[in-house]
């Protein structure tokens, strides 16, 4: 994998500014997160990835869902 020094950030950077790395992998592709100057994390836009297809998109947010449902509720109040 080919890692653009244009979308890679910091942990450090990840944490403190996450919307911003969010933006970024919307409008960029995948980012690299950095830990110990080594690539340990990918963040990207599950609804332009090629990485993952609608049904298993779908089928994650199903699983979610079930999964977190009352904490959802309790947001959704």
């Amino acid at each position: 994998m080919l890692i653009d020094t244009e979308t890679t950030v910091t942990m450090t950077e990840a944490n403190q500014n996450f919307s911003r790395v969010a933006r970024l992998a919307s409008e960029r592709g995948p980012v690299v997160v950095m830990r110990n100057n080594k690539p340990s994390y990918l963040v990207t836009d599950l609804t332009r990835s090629e990485y993952i297809d609608d049904d298993e998109l779908d089928r994650f947010a199903d699983r979610f869902i079930d999964q977190y449902r009352p904490a959802l509720e309790i947001l959704a109040a």
